[in-house]
C-alpha cells in the first residue's frame, strides 16, 4: 500500500509539474466542445493589473469560487485550493506560509490596509482568522518580494482580501435592494454557522451590511490510521481533558483517541461599508470591520505532559478582537494623475493569553492591546507606453502590554512579568514608493520600481520585579532604520495566451517589538529573552515565471524561484546574566534570543495545470515544492530553513452541468513527507508536536484526503450544497500543526439571494 501511494506523489508531481494557475475559478461560458474561462485581474501593485503584463506569480480567488469552497474560516479557504499550506496550533487558528516563509515574514493585507503590526511574531500566528470568508469578494495570493509595493515584511508574499463592496443603483431604478443569506452544519467539530448580509442603493448613496456568527464545537481527527505513518509512531494525543470540581483538578480521561477535548470556540463578524459616489470620477468610502473570538483553547499546550500527567491544566487565548475602521477617498484627474487614491484607517487589536498549571491554582493572563492609525495614498498616470504609480505609506504604532495572575479559589490577583515590556511601546514609519512600467513593443513590458523610507522603534523596561537584567541593562531602547527595496521585472506576451516572465526584486523586514523584546516560552524547556541588537533582514530574490492562459482547453502556469536572505533574524543560544539556564514560569529552561548572523538561501517550483475535457468538464492538478537552508558564521555547520512546508498539491474532476444548476467537484489534497533531517529544531517547525516519537522519530509523515463536493441550484436565487471531506477518514496532521486536521466531514449548507 505505502508503494502505492507514494507512486501517486509521483505521478501528481508529474501532472502539475512546474505550474501554477491564477485560481480554480469556474468557466464562464459554455459552448460547444470548448469552455472560455472568465478573465482575471490581479492586483499586482496595489492597483488592479492585467495578469499577463506583470511579472509577479499572482493566484487569485473570487467570490464566486469562495461560495463554492464554502469554508469554515479564511484560513480554511487560504489551504483548501491547495494554494499554500497553513499551520494550525488550535482549531481556532490558522498561520500560512508563503515560500518558506510564515508569519510576521508574510505580509496579510484587508481592502488595502495592513493586517501585520508591531507584535506580529516569528512563530505561528492566528489573526487571518479574524477576517470573515463570508465578506470577501476576492482573495489574492502575491508570491515572492513585495516590499516596493507593500514595504516592511513582504518576504515571502503579500495574501490580500478585497471585501465586498456596496452596489449602486443604475440610473432607471431609485433605490435598489438585495441581500443573502446561507447557513451551513459540519459534522467533524458540530459546526453552524449563520450569515446575513443586504445592500441598499441609491444612484448615489449605497450601504452594505455583513453579520456572520459561528459555533466550532470539539475538533474530531481521523479514526483510521494514516498509511504513511511508521508502525511505531502515531501523532499525540491529549489521553485526559481536565475539570476543575470543588477546588482541585480531576483528569478526566479521553476514551476516544480520535477526538480532541477543549478545543472548540466561538466568532462573530459584523462589517458595514457606505459608499458615496459624487459623480463618475469621485468617491467616498467608509469602512467598519469587528470581529470578535471567545476563549479559544490553545490545543498544542494542552496535550504537554509533564511525567505522566497534564502540564497545564488551562492554556487558552482570550478573546482576540479586531476593530478596523477605514475612510478612502477615490478620485481622477488629482494632481493631473489618470487615478488616485488615499486612505485612513484606525486599528484597534486586543490579544491575550491565559494558563495554570495542573493543580496551580494561579491563572497568569498576560494582555496585549495595538492601536494603530495609518494613511496609504496612490497617484497613477499613463503617459503613452508608460505608466508611473507613485505612493505613500505611514503609521503610528503603540503597544500596552500587562500581566497578572490569578487564584482561581479566592478571586486573589498578584502581579505578573508581562509578554513584552511593561512600559512605552511604539514603532512608527513614512515610506515613498514609485513603480513605472514601460510596454517596450506590443507584448514586452518592463517593469521598475524603488521603495525608500523611515522606521522608528522604541521600548521600555520598567519593572525592576520581573525584569532586572534588561531593566538595568536597557532601560530604554530605541532604533532608526533607514529602508529601502528595488525591483525590475519583463513579461513577454509571445501570443495571446503565452506569457514569459522574469522579475529580480528585494525585500525588506524591520525588527519589530516581538523580534526585539518580547519575553516567552518558544516551546517547552525554552526561552526566548530580548536583544535589542538586532537590525533589518534583506532578500533578494529572482522569479522566472512561464504561462499558457486564455486558451480554450489547457492553461497551465510555471513558476521558478530562488531567494537570497541577508542578516536573517533567526534563534540562537544566548545567556542571562551570564548564565545558560534560567528559571521561567517555574520550569528551568535553556536562553535564546533572536539574532542576526544567519544567511539562508530558499529555492521552488509551484505549478498548476487545468485541462477542459469536454463541455461539462475539466481537471486540475496543483503543486509545489520548496527548499531552503540557514548558513551561519565560518564554521558552523547548515542547518534546515523552519516553515519549509513539504511538497503539497491538490489534485482533482469537476462536473458543471451546461445550465449550471448542478455541479460536482471530486478532489484529494496531499502532502509529501517532512523528514527529520529537515526539521530546523531551534526554529518554529514544532517537532514536538509532529508525532509522538518527535525527535525519536522519523519526522511528519506524508497524507492525502479524498474529498467530495456538489451545487445544486433549484431556483436562481437558491443553492444547495453538500459535501463530504477527507472520506476515507484519514488521521493526518498539516506541517508545523499541534492539533489534528479533522476527520471524515459532512457538511451541508443552503444560500438564498434577493
Amino acid at each position: 500500500m505505502t508503494l502505492f501511494f507514494n507512486k501517486q506523489f509521483i505521478l501528481i508531481g508529474m501532472l502539475s509539474c512546474g505550474a501554477v494557475s491564477y485560481g480554480t475559478d469556474t468557466p464562464k461560458e459554455l459552448s460547444g466542445d470548448s469552455i472560455q474561462l472568465q478573465e482575471l485581474f490581479v492586483a499586482g501593485r496595489r492597483l488592479n493589473d492585467d495578469k499577463l503584463q506583470i511579472p509577479q506569480y499572482v493566484k487569485t480567488i473570487d467570490a464566486a469560487r469562495i461560495d463554492e469552497m464554502n469554508p469554515q474560516t479564511t484560513a480554511d479557504l487560504l489551504a483548501g485550493d491547495g494554494m499554500l499550506t497553513v499551520q494550525k496550533s488550535q482549531q481556532g487558528g490558522g498561520s500560512p506560509s508563503i515560500r518558506g516563509f510564515e508569519s510576521s515574514r508574510v505580509l496579510l493585507v484587508v481592502d488595502g490596509v495592513r493586517m501585520n503590526n508591531l507584535i506580529y511574531r516569528g512563530g505561528h500566528l492566528q489573526n487571518v482568522i479574524t477576517i470573515d470568508p463570508s465578506i470577501l469578494g476576492q482573495a489574492e495570493v502575491m508570491y515572492g518580494p513585495a516590499s516596493v509595493g507593500y514595504g516592511s515584511d513582504a518576504l515571502g508574499g503579500v495574501i490580500s482580501f478585497r471585501t465586498k463592496m456596496p452596489r449602486l443603483a443604475d440610473r432607471e431604478s431609485g433605490v435598489m435592494f438585495s441581500g443573502s443569506a446561507f447557513s451551513r452544519f459540519s459534522s467533524a467539530n458540530d459546526e453552524s454557522t449563520w450569515h446575513a448580509d443586504f445592500n441598499i442603493g441609491g444612484q448615489k448613496i449605497a450601504s452594505f451590511t455583513s453579520l456572520s456568527y459561528s459555533s466550532f464545537g470539539d475538533l474530531r481527527g481521523g479514526r483510521n490510521s494514516n498509511p504513511f505513518m511508521p508502525a511505531n509512531d502515531g501523532y499525540i494525543h491529549r489521553g485526559y481533558k481536565v475539570e476543575h470540581v470543588d477546588g482541585k483538578d480531576v483528569l478526566v480521561p479521553n476514551t476516544k483517541d480520535y477526538h480532541q477535548p477543549q478545543s472548540g470556540y466561538h466568532q462573530y463578524d459584523l462589517m458595514q461599508k457606505f459608499l458615496y459616489r459624487y459623480n463618475d470620477g469621485v468617491s467616498h468610502l467608509v469602512n467598519f470591520q469587528f470581529s470578535n473570538t471567545n476563549d479559544v483553547p490553545r490545543y498544542d499546550r494542552l496535550t504537554d505532559m509533564k511525567g505522566d500527567k497534564p502540564k497545564f491544566a488551562e492554556w487558552y487565548y482570550g478573546p482576540q478582537q479586531r476593530l478596523l475602521a477605514a475612510y478612502t477617498y477615490d478620485t481622477h484627474g488629482l494632481f493631473g494623475g489618470d487615478h488616485a487614491s488615499m486612505t485612513l484607517s484606525y486599528q484597534n487589536i486586543e490579544e491575550s493569553r491565559h494558563n495554570r498549571k495542573l493543580n496551580d491554582a494561579w491563572l497568569g493572563s498576560r494582555k496585549e492591546k495595538v492601536n494603530v492609525v495609518s494613511l496609504s495614498a496612490d497617484w497613477v498616470k499613463y503617459l503613452g507606453v508608460h505608466k508611473i504609480h507613485a505612493g505613500i505609506d505611514g503609521s503610528l504604532q503603540y503597544l500596552k502590554s500587562t500581566a497578572h495572575k490569578t487564584d482561581i479559589n479566592t478571586g486573589e490577583q498578584k502581579p505578573l512579568d508581562t509578554r513584552y515590556p511593561d512600559g512605552h511601546n511604539h514603532m512608527h514609519n513614512i515610506d515613498l514608493f514609485v513603480a513605472h512600467s514601460w510596454e517596450i513593443t506590443p507584448g514586452l513590458i518592463f517593469s521598475d520600481g524603488v521603495r525608500v523610507g523611515y522606521s522608528t522603534l522604541k521600548t521600555t523596561f520598567r519593572s525592576d520585579e520581573f525584569f532586572p537584567f534588561f531593566s538595568r541593562e536597557y532601560g530604554t531602547v530605541t532604533q532608526n532604520n533607514p529602508t529601502y527595496s528595488l525591483n525590475a521585472g519583463l513579461a513577454y506576451n509571445v501570443s495571446d495566451s503565452w506569457k514569459l516572465a522574469l522579475s529580480l526584486t528585494t525585500g525588506y523586514r524591520v525588527p519589530n517589538i516581538d523580534d526585539m523584546a518580547k519575553v516567552f516560552d518558544s516551546q517547552p524547556g525554552m526561552v526566548v529573552v530580548p536583544n535589542p541588537d538586532i537590525k533589518p533582514e534583506k532578500t533578494v530574490s529572482a522569479d522566472f515565471n512561464v504561462a499558457h492562459v486564455n486558451s480554450g482547453r489547457v492553461e497551465w502556469d510555471a513558476s521558478v524561484f530562488g531567494t537570497y536572505i541577508f542578516d536573517a533574524i533567526a534563534l540562537a543560544p544566548a545567556t542571562v546574566d551570564g548564565k545558560d539556564k534560567i528559571d521561567y514560569d517555574g520550569e528551568l529552561s535553556d536562553v535564546y534570543a533572536n539574532r542576526n548572523n544567519r544567511r539562508a538561501f530558499v529555492t521552488g517550483v509551484t505549478s498548476t495545470l487545468r485541462v477542459i475535457l469536454s463541455k461539462c468538464f475539466w481537471a486540475d492538478a496543483a503543486a509545489t515544492y520548496t527548499y531552503g537552508d540557514i548558513f551561519g558564521d565560518k564554521g558552523e555547520k547548515k542547518m534546515p530553513l523552519d516553515h519549509v512546508a513539504p511538497l503539497f498539491g491538490r489534485v482533482g474532476v469537476t462536473f458543471q452541468s451546461a445550465g449550471k444548476r448542478t455541479m460536482v467537484e471530486f478532489y484529494s489534497l496531499f502532502n509529501g513527507k517532512k523528514p527529520l533531517s529537515r526539521y530546523n529544531l531551534n526554529g518554529e517547525d514544532n517537532i514536538g508536536y509532529a508525532t509522538g516519537l518527535g525527535l525519536d522519530g522519523e519526522g511528519l509523515p506524508a497524507w492525502f484526503t479524498l474529498n467530495l463536493k456538489a451545487t445544486y441550484r433549484p431556483h436562481p436565487n437558491v443553492t444547495l450544497q453538500a459535501g463530504v471531506e477527507n472520506i476515507l477518514d484519514t488521521e493526518y496532521r498539516t506541517f508545523g500543526s499541534g492539533i489534528n486536521a479533522p476527520g471524515r466531514n459532512f457538511t451541508a449548507a443552503i444560500r438564498a439571494s434577493f
